[in-house]
């Protein structure tokens, strides 16, 4: 029979939990009811039919508008529609990592203000509002191990760096700089786009839907969502940066071939 969990347990170095929180967890796994329940849960989100089940009933709710009537005002649905793939690597593991740059008409596009860079020199700003998946856990087509999050922008944002170089490497640049600050990763940013949609894995073969707690302004059916903070990258260009380019041709150095 496993220990009863101390405080310094590992399983809750990480978490930034209060003394009485702890507690109430110590005390929880002792209980066999919850333990019961616990493994019942643990099973069903690792199952990729109950998760399906549940990625269905979530869009459902997303169509009929029903998001905050369940879950809170405050809080929103998100479904993403595939659209390119960055691959990078950690840069302590070497351990693949692919940026499946997803689009929804519910987040807000991109903004441009007129700015001035470090060097005196008159440009843009551009803002750049997004979501961001949990990272997954999947394997290449090799089978080995890599890790997958989806990265949330709105359409015409999407479209602008696939026209754009520059805004290119700043989109890349906001989804990887918000991987290293939330899951302590330290990535390389040499990157290459793979001739795929989307890059799935076994429990999440597409994008599944996303739920964003917001300040509860955007809950008018339609509203797009005004991003947190954190959620919004930014980035200055030089005026040339800003016109429509032509689309990056496939010999392009940050332009990889069917790689997944």
């Amino acid at each position: 029979m496993s220990q009863p969990l101390g405080t310094e347990a590992d399983v809750f170095k990480d978490l930034n939990l209060s003394k009485d929180e702890i507690t109430k967890f110590e005390k929880a796994f002792k209980d066999p009811k919850f333990l019961e329940l616990f493994s019942e849960y643990a099973k069903e989100v690792s199952d990729p039919k109950a998760r399906e089940e549940n990625d269905l009933y979530l869009r459902q709710l997303e169509s009929q508008g029903k998001a905050e009537e369940v879950y809170g005002k405050g809080v929103q649905l998100i479904v993403p529609n595939a659209g390119f793939v960055l691959k990078c690597r950690t840069k302590d593991a070497n351990k693949k990592l692919f940026i499946n740059v997803c689009t929804s008409e519910k987040m807000e596009i991109h903004r441009l203000e007129n700015a001035t860079g470090p060097d005196g020199s008159p440009g843009r700003m551009m803002h750049i509002p997004f979501t961001l998946s949990q990272l997954k856990e999947g394997s290449d087509k090799k089978g080995n191990s890599c890790s997958v999050v989806d990265f949330v922008v709105n359409p015409e944002t999407k479209d602008f760096s696939s026209k754009n170089r520059n805004v290119m490497q700043l989109l890349s640049d906001t989804a990887m700089d918000a991987v290293e600050k939330r899951d302590g990763l330290i990535l390389d940013r040499r990157f290459t786009i793979p001739k795929i949609k989307y890059k799935g894995t076994e429990s999440c073969p597409k994008p599944h839907v996303l739920s964003i707690r917001t300040d509860g302004s955007s809950s008018e059916p339609g509203a797009r969502i005004p991003p947190k903070p954190e959620y919004d990258g930014a980035g200055f260009l030089d005026p040339d940066s800003v016109k429509a380019q032509e689309s990056r041709k496939d010999g392009d150095s940050n332009n990889g071939g069917n790689n997944n």
